[in-house]
């Protein structure tokens, strides 16, 4: 396993500071995704913009993207499985 900096990769595929809305990513750090108001994101639309984030740079680079930071659910509990893009 090699590791490559995600960030950069992101802002390769011309991602950073885009993504599906309401879920971009912020302008000046391709790892954090925001929320852009007045919409309000469900954790289906943060799924769906870390697939196509993943989806994206696989497509241009052949590399599968992994995420390390968990999951909290609405509820508290940790989410590692449910939401494995």
């Amino acid at each position: 396993m090699v590791k490559v900096a995600a960030g950069w990769l992101i802002e390769q595929t011309g991602l950073k500071g885009g993504g599906i809305a309401p879920i971009v990513t912020h302008q000046q750090q391709a790892l954090v995704l925001t929320n852009h108001a007045p919409y309000h994101a469900t954790q289906d639309d943060v799924a769906d913009a870390q697939r196509h984030i993943v989806d994206t740079v696989y497509e241009k680079f052949a590399i599968q993207l992994a995420r390390e930071p968990v999951w909290v659910n609405t509820d508290g509990s940790i989410g590692y499985d449910e939401h494995v893009v």
